[in-house]
């Protein structure tokens, strides 16, 4: 089965769901904000808050929850892209009781077994390692008083400054006056944006590519599968 291939026919749709369901969301804070019909604001009464900021905060959480689920997507299909090659060699499997998150359990095992350094490639394993723990999050919260999702402080401790990082939040303490080592906290809310998303995309995509590359040209030695 040609595994890259349905690997990157799965980031074609996430990037076309994204932008299609993204669209009533944006059209409906844009709308808010230049007072479009037929979110036209009254002037016969003076508002306590801007006019229709429960309807721009509900779009603004829709998309927020709409890039969780592409995140999960994204994180799920990586794992399903390289669950497939670890079957198709047939030589073992990650070992689930030694890995430090099932990132680092595959590049482990690539490298041990195909001698394949994932650090030598396109995207680190440390943003694919940061693709997945934002996943758990998405899919395993713990406040039901919010949508949006945060660091653990565990994550917090593996990455201090999470690609993933609300830049709102984080451009507020940078503006503050406390040093760096006094700000830099965590752990920190995570926000999944259109740009930052694609971005993901783009990056998965890459290592996938060239992870193809070095495991087929590998696989094809059969001296340097131990």
């Amino acid at each position: 089965m040609d595994t890259l291939y349905f690997l990157r026919q799965r980031l074609r749709f996430i990037r076309r769901f994204y932008g299609n369901a993204s669209f009533p969301f944006t059209e409906q804070k844009r709308k808010i904000e230049v007072g479009e019909d037929p979110f036209i604001p009254s002037y016969n009464y003076e508002y306590e808050e801007p006019p229709f900021l429960d309807e721009w905060i509900e779009a603004e959480e829709s998309l927020d929850v709409l890039g969780q689920a592409c995140i999960s997507m994204l994180a799920n299909s990586l794992h399903l892209y390289l669950e497939e090659c670890v079957k198709e060699l047939g030589v073992g499997c990650p070992d689930k009781a030694a890995k430090k998150g099932w990132i680092n359990g595959y590049r482990v095992f690539f490298e041990e077994k195909l001698r394949i350094c994932w650090k030598a490639g396109p995207t680190t394993p440390e943003f694919l390692d940061e693709i997945a723990l934002t996943r758990n999050r998405a899919q395993h919260p713990e406040h039901i008083d919010m949508l949006g999702i945060a660091q653990s402080k565990h994550d917090f401790a593996k990455h201090r400054r999470p690609f993933f990082a609300d830049e709102a939040e984080m451009q507020a303490m940078e503006n503050s006056e406390l040093p760096e080592e006094e700000w830099l906290f965590g752990p920190w809310c995570l926000k999944i944006t259109k740009d930052k998303l694609l971005a993901a995309i783009d990056q998965v995509e890459h290592f996938s590519i060239w992870f193809e590359d070095q495991y087929r040209s590998r696989q094809a030695d059969s001296t340097s599968i131990e």
